[in-house]
């Protein structure tokens, strides 16, 4: 990915980072925010999960902890114990690292239900 494009968080802009500009397929991150008032339960983490599935690439989420997770598998979300207002950095890798990340960044800005 010789240029990435940005993505918009309500919080903050966010813009993509690669490690390796010149290497196809590098990994992109964005920070994202839970805005849901009861964090991120499982009804959201299974619609992440689910929302996953659609591209070839995997994305992982990760607390100002260290902690990480795999939005692929909702009990990984449910580790880190995100509550409303903690900020995850998103990190998609693979083909489709690009797509995936700007659905789940939208997801977040969205998922208040």
């Amino acid at each position: 990915m010789a240029s990435a494009s940005a993505f918009q968080s309500q919080a903050a802009a966010a813009q993509p980072q690669t490690d390796s500009p010149a290497r196809p397929n590098a990994p992109l991150s964005a920070e994202v925010v839970i805005r849901n008032p009861h964090g991120l339960h499982l009804r959201l983490a299974a619609e992440l999960s689910r929302l996953c599935r659609n591209y070839d690439a995997r994305l992982t989420l990760a607390n100002s902890k260290g902690r990480s997770a795999d939005a692929g598998s909702p009990l990984s979300l449910l580790t880190l114990a995100a509550a409303c207002g903690t900020r995850l950095t998103a990190t998609a890798n693979g083909p489709d690292a690009e797509a995936l990340l700007q659905k789940a960044v939208a997801f977040f800005d969205t998922a208040t239900c």
